[in-house]
């Protein structure tokens, strides 16, 4: 769906043992103007009728006076932002906040990961080169050795506990997964060790590449 749309369009598939009854899940990439058409349809407003959203709300609420505020809505804290990230895979979210830091420093997103990996863990720039923050593009291109490292490094961050607890409990591991089409990563926590696995263009079933490394992650525990 466009940023600016109304309308969308979601395809995929199910997987063989997929039950009857199941949920499927997305983020709107404006949530401004999705408000906005809730708004209008539940009043039963007509189009006409001018409506506008303020995302920074603290700058301009009292610019204009003849205005009603209905409702002022916070952002959650960062921390439930990437915990969500992280569970239930969001991409939209991994996007949005590598945007906003390109946007906040005046830079352009390809360049938000390669900068940061370069200045607090001393990681080569094409050791990590990314055009995207969803991670969705094949373009993509990352190594085990810069995944390990950052992973290693924040370790001794103030803010490790968090980060830690927001990756999902996979097979028993504080581990988060990645797949694009014939490539499948993991990368996390095993007791005192950091690990991370990519298999690229790998022949084969998906659920038994991923019991493969599953098996040998078990070696670790």
């Amino acid at each position: 769906m466009a940023v600016d749309g109304t309308h969308g369009y979601l395809r995929g598939s199910l997987a063989i043992d997929s039950g009857k009854n199941f949920s499927i899940g997305g983020a709107v990439p404006n949530s401004g103007l999705c408000v906005i058409n809730e708004l209008r349809q539940r009043m039963l407003w007509s189009s006409n009728t001018s409506l506008s959203f303020i995302h920074n709300i603290e700058a301009s609420i009292n610019e204009v006076s003849d205005r009603t505020t209905l409702d002022v809505h916070h952002s959650p804290p960062l921390s439930d932002i990437v915990y969500w990230l992280e569970q239930a895979s969001i991409n939209l979210y991994g996007e949005l906040l590598v945007k906003t830091i390109a946007h906040t420093t005046n830079t352009s997103v390809d360049t938000v990961l390669p900068t940061y990996c370069r200045k607090e863990h001393d990681i080569e720039e094409t050791a990590v080169a990314t055009v995207d923050g969803s991670g969705l593009s094949p373009g993509n291109r990352v190594t085990t050795w810069a995944l390990a490292r950052i992973l290693f490094n924040i370790q001794r961050a103030s803010w490790f506990s968090i980060y830690q607890q927001a990756l999902p409990l996979i097979n028993g591991i504080r581990m988060k997964s990645g797949y694009i089409k014939n490539a499948y990563s993991y990368a996390g926590y095993i007791n005192k060790y950091v690990f991370s696995i990519i298999t690229n263009n790998f022949n084969g079933d998906t659920n038994t590449m991923r019991q493969k490394i599953w098996n040998l992650l078990d070696v670790l525990k």
